[in-house]
């Protein structure tokens, strides 16, 4: 792991690597840009992506970096999404790559919606001010400019949610879970956020309640169904807890993904408990 929590573990691609680059113009005042890079790479950087969730991820092409942003959840097929504020900036992103737009892309209303929640919070001037400090370890200024962007847009569960990390990177966990179940307690049943719950269930694996992190998972999959992250952290935390058969169960989940990182995970975890069991069996 680099400076400011970058990743240095590296993909190379070559210009031909990027299959396609859409423009999307249908998110009201966002423009997206969709990158699609080619097969041999997209399950490095959906394994890579997976293990570095909340750190941040950079791709350069030459000298020059491209993409710079917080990793949220693993990075699926090969795709990632660049938000922009207007078609020039879209259109400049673009010709970094030195091509035209492959596309427009189309999306339905509910995409454009759950889009348009999950940008929202970049939009915010305060928060990019947070998140420059935060970058900077300044994190007095990043707090005061969280609590502003808070202020500014009091409905906006995000905030929360960043709010707890600031506090989480400043060691004070009595206002890091504040915050937590401030954001959770905002969610409607179509704001899934499964980062949220992933920041609290691993608050409260590391304060030692692994009951109360079994509840948080339990509680995002029984609401909002199957999310892989969230599966292989709750077959942890059962494991920590001594339910092996609670964690067999989300461990052949995994097996069954479908995901070769995910897959890896659920294999290894089924490893693991049957060699505990040869070994209690010996005894």
């Amino acid at each position: 792991m680099g400076e400011n929590g970058a990743i240095h573990e590296k993909i190379i691609l070559n210009q031909n690597d990027f299959k396609q680059i859409g423009l999307d113009e249908k998110r009201g005042s966002i423009f997206g840009v969709e990158i699609s890079i080619s097969n041999q790479y997209s399950d490095n950087l959906r394994d890579l992506s997976a293990k570095h969730i909340g750190k941040r991820l950079k791709i350069r092409r030459d000298r020059n970096t491209l993409i710079s942003a917080i990793i949220r959840e693993p990075i699926e097929n090969g795709k990632l999404f660049v938000g922009f504020q207007n078609k020039k900036e879209a259109l400049a992103f673009i010709s970094s790559f030195e091509r035209k737009p492959d596309f427009h892309l189309q999306y339905t209303k509910k995409e454009l919606e759950e889009a348009e929640a999950y940008l929202k919070p970049a939009r915010n001037p305060f928060f990019k001010k947070s998140l420059e400090a935060l970058h900077q370890k300044d994190y007095a200024t990043a707090e005061e400019n969280a609590i502003q962007a808070i202020d500014s847009e009091p409905n906006e569960p995000s905030h929360y949610h960043y709010l707890g990390y600031i506090y989480h990177e400043m060691k004070k966990p009595e206002l890091e879970v504040e915050q937590y179940l401030k954001a959770k307690s905002m969610l409607g049943p179509t704001r899934k956020m499964p980062g949220l719950f992933l920041s609290l269930g691993q608050f409260y694996i590391e304060s030692g309640d692994y009951n109360s992190a079994i509840e948080t998972y339990e509680e995002y999959l029984s609401k909002y169904g199957v999310y892989f992250l969230i599966n292989a952290s709750l077959a942890n935390v059962y494991e920590k807890k001594g339910d092996f058969d609670s964690a067999l169960n989300q461990y052949s989940l995994l097996a069954r993904s479908g995901n070769t990182h995910f897959e890896n995970i659920g294999i290894e975890g089924i490893k693991r408990l049957k060699e505990h069991n040869k070994g209690i069996n010996s005894d």
